[in-house]
């Protein structure tokens, strides 16, 4: 007798094999999901740094360890949290669930918290201290834009219901409408009331997808032909000094800003994945041809200036006990008086050459943070050539024995895949 053999065509395998490769994947990123939310989700409800002693009242009004809150537990509590949802929607637009239903949900009102705990319109606060409202005076652009991309996205998705929506849609409006009416310059509170920290008008690729995600969602959100013209506006801007259009300057990429910052590829990749993430979004939401093709061209530029660190997934050793030191933060960081942001800064500068953090933090920023930053800006241009790097390097760590909240990053990397790369090869 003879056994019959089912011959099955070559895409058979290739969709098998695949489908192999991302279920294996997502028990990977099961556990990332547990790590995040057992030790760095506060009862606030945003991503804290790390797990340490939450800052006190008296901590945010003194300015310890400094001002910016740079080296503290809640010192990226927008910026992580903003990026965090987003990859959190995405994943619930992919596979509804109630799981990451509950999960947006709680991070979305962390959100909100921090943009309504000031009387200054337009502040995002760097999180709360311990009594649920004080904060820190100093925000920047660096957490303003991930709280817009992130409430946009949770807006956008069917999590919230109604009467939430219209929360949320509301202030996003009241954020984006006081940073424009300030020249999109982020608003400080408390002892700097009056000043300013971060802009997003100015000509680098790291500003110039910024201001013009927050006029496109503003165009979105009211319908309105005065902020449809603003953002062609400023689409169409010139630096005096470049002569680039901002236009121009996304379809660069971070490359762009090469003379303002030393070796992002190494160094601050981690602080441009929020530029790559919105635009993506601007490059989806584009009809003009000759923008959408500015937008894909930037988004393709930071894949490939990105390539060559995601890579680095590599070089961190899961057997490894990295010791971590950065948790007893009032101990190890010298704090004195600051009177204004250049010493807040200047303290802070003094704080990091000097502060005895441990071999982890240096492991988990180098090789986890910067690469999973990078395959976070493969994914998002949606380039499937792509797919098997991006799959490994979410796949190779123990996130169990990781310390810093940046593993996020890992999340944001594999829901942008999800989304952005197609699961047929080539499709």
């Amino acid at each position: 007798m003879h056994m019959k053999i089912l011959k099955l065509p070559p895409l058979f395998f290739i969709f098998f094999i695949h489908a192999t490769v991302f279920a294996g994947l997502s028990e990977t990123v099961d556990s990332l999901e547990k790590k995040i939310w057992k030790d760095f989700v506060c009862e606030y409800g945003f991503v804290l740094d790390y797990k340490g002693d939450f800052p006190s009242p008296q901590d945010c009004l003194e300015g310890r360890p400094n001002y910016l809150n740079w080296w503290g537990p809640t010192e990226n509590a927008a910026k992580f949290t903003g990026l965090y949802l987003a990859s959190v929607c995405q994943r619930h637009t992919l596979i509804p669930n109630e799981s990451d239903a509950e999960k947006a949900r709680k991070l979305a009102k962390g959100l909100m918290l921090c943009a309504s705990v000031s009387d200054v319109k337009g502040f995002i606060s760097r999180g709360v201290s311990s009594d649920g409202r004080t904060h820190y005076p100093l925000g920047s652009e660096d957490q303003t834009l991930p709280w817009i991309y992130g409430m946009y996205l949770y807006l956008k998705s069917d999590i919230p219901n109604a009467a939430e929506k219209g929360e949320v849609k509301a202030k996003i409006i009241e954020v984006c409408s006081a940073l424009d009416e300030n020249g999109w310059k982020c608003p400080c509170d408390g002892k700097f009331k009056g000043q300013c920290r971060g802009d997003f008008s100015g000509f680098r690729f790291f500003n110039a997808p910024c201001m013009l995600f927050g006029l496109r969602v503003m165009w979105d959100l009211t319908q309105s032909d005065n902020w449809r013209q603003k953002y062609y506006s400023a689409l169409r801007q010139t630096d005096p000094v470049t002569g680039k259009t901002r236009m121009e300057i996304c379809a660069n990429g971070y490359k762009f800003d090469a003379n303002w910052l030393y070796n992002i590829d190494k160094n601050f990749l981690w602080i441009y994945v929020k530029c790559q993430a919105v635009l993506r979004i601007l490059y989806d939401m584009e009809a003009d041809p000759k923008v959408r093709a500015s937008y894909i061209a930037g988004l393709c530029s930071n894949a490939k200036s990105a390539l060559k660190s995601a890579g680095d997934y590599k070089l961190y050793d899961n057997s490894a006990n990295y010791p971590f030191t950065s948790a007893d933060w009032r101990r190890i960081y010298k704090w004195r008086p600051q009177e204004s942001q250049m010493e807040a800064e200047k303290l802070a500068m003094e704080q990091l050459k000097s502060y005895k953090h441990g071999a982890a933090r240096k492991a988990e920023r180098n090789y986890m943070t910067n690469a999973m930053s990078a395959v976070a800006m493969l994914a998002f241009s949606g380039e499937t050539k792509y797919r098997k790097l991006a799959e490994d390097a979410i796949s190779h760590y123990d996130y169990s024995k990781f310390h810093l909240g940046e593993i996020i990053y890992a999340s944001v990397a594999y829901s942008a895949l999800k989304t952005y790369v197609k699961e047929m090869p080539g499709k």
